[in-house]
């Protein structure tokens, strides 16, 4: 049956967001933005297919606890899925430590990430989306009560690996879902076909090192 609408809906020139955000800083596309305003494209692939990498430092009285952990193991995700961003590591260090001041916060849940980014033409080649970098800052929040964190917790380790190496992803590369195909890509010097049977091989279960994100 055919569908004809008596009327078509108005096209909007801009999208106004309903809903509320924590008080907070994030950086986007080189500029400094409330919360509220920070947004990404439904067409980056972060999005549509979880292309991302990502990692979390906690701020607590005024100072970040671990930073240079956290950056390493984030640059490591970037390298692992051929990602790049036009920042180092003190470039990076610096916008974390600036969002965190213009939040004002003196205990935040800070993030940075990089998504694959999209293409400008929509291609479903990974290679030719534009790696898109971003950072926040929001108020600390916790599954604690405020009694327990300030009492502490008691916790309870496993002795089973639940996942174990080398089947899986190496556990300090945090990305946020599916692999990207990306990070299979073979270098554009082989052949279509060198670089088809390379990754048949590569994702072969038979061989469960070469499964490995070692």
């Amino acid at each position: 049956m055919d569908f004809a609408p008596k009327q078509l809906p108005a096209l909007e020139s801009r999208h106004v967001d309903p809903h509320a955000y924590p008080s907070g800083v994030a950086f986007l596309d080189g500029q400094y933005l409330p919360m509220s305003e920070a947004k990404i494209s439904v067409l980056d692939w972060g999005f549509l297919h979880s292309d991302a990498t990502y990692d979390t430092v906690h701020v607590w009285n005024g100072a970040f606890f671990r930073l240079d952990l956290h950056l390493e193991r984030f640059f490591g995700g970037l390298e692992r899925l051929r990602m790049s961003i036009p920042f180092d590591r003190d470039h990076v260090t610096e916008i974390l430590h600036n969002c965190v001041a213009l939040s004002g916060h003196r205990a935040a849940y800070v993030e940075m990430l990089c998504t694959r980014g999209a293409s400008p033409t929509f291609s479903r080649d990974p290679r030719d989306a534009i790696n898109r970098f971003m950072a926040f800052a929001v108020p600390f929040g916790s599954v604690a009560n405020p009694e327990q964190l300030a009492r502490g917790l008691h916790v309870s380790i496993s002795q089973r690996m639940r996942i174990p190496r080398p089947r899986s992803i190496r556990p300090s590369r945090t990305t946020t879902g599916s692999i990207s195909s990306a990070a299979f890509m073979m270098p554009m010097t082989t052949t279509p076909k060198q670089r088809c049977c390379s990754t048949s091989t590569a994702m072969s279960p038979k061989d469960p090192a070469s499964t490995s994100l070692r």
